[in-house]
């Protein structure tokens, strides 16, 4: 079976996309566990560490004036600032890359497995045996391995339907199907 990727232009879903390879590792640990939202917790992380290291600068301000301890919180500050900001810069500039990328994607399904190929040459290829489970998320799915050191296939939701049919028709595959509650 052979399935012709459309390009999605929805951000979320190349945010999700991001979400789940930072995360991938977990998932492969428990395919279950929930994930969190890499680009709400960098801004919240942002936010939470300007306000702790302003307080921290306007305590030894007040108690110790313009001594060490306040130099020390304004370094400290002006480097999480500048770090927050280039992360979220470059999480923003890979999903922009993404939605850029005009290379036509195709997901080949099989007896042995599941392969996407790109341009019409095989990008990866993962067998049956080597998948725990397939999991939905809100804008995708990912086949999720049994070991971390494999590549993480995640797709548009749209085509999870099709994957799930086809593999629930292969006699001696057994993968974990999970949606996203």
């Amino acid at each position: 079976m052979i399935i012709d990727v459309e390009k999605s232009t929805n951000d979320n879903f190349y945010k999700e996309i991001l979400n789940v390879a930072g995360q991938y590792r977990q998932l492969v640990a428990d395919p279950k566990a929930k994930l969190r939202d890499g680009f709400r917790d960098r801004i919240l992380y942002f936010i939470i560490s300007v306000a702790v290291l302003g307080a921290l600068l306007a305590v030894s301000f007040i108690w110790l004036g313009t001594g060490v301890l306040t130099i020390v919180a304004i370094v400290i500050l002006s480097i999480d600032i500048i770090l927050s900001v280039m992360i979220q810069v470059k999480m923003n500039k890979i999903v922009r890359q993404m939605k850029e990328d005009r290379t036509k994607s195709q997901i080949a399904l099989d007896e042995e497995g599941i392969e996407v190929k790109k341009d019409g040459k095989t990008s990866f290829r993962l067998k049956w045996n080597e998948i725990a489970a397939m999991r939905t998320f809100d804008e995708s799915f990912c086949m999720i391995t049994k070991t971390a050191g494999r590549t993480a296939m995640v797709a548009d939701k749209k085509y999870a339907e099709d994957v799930q049919n086809f593999i629930r028709t292969l006699p001696n595959v057994q993968i974990e199907i999970i949606d996203q509650a």
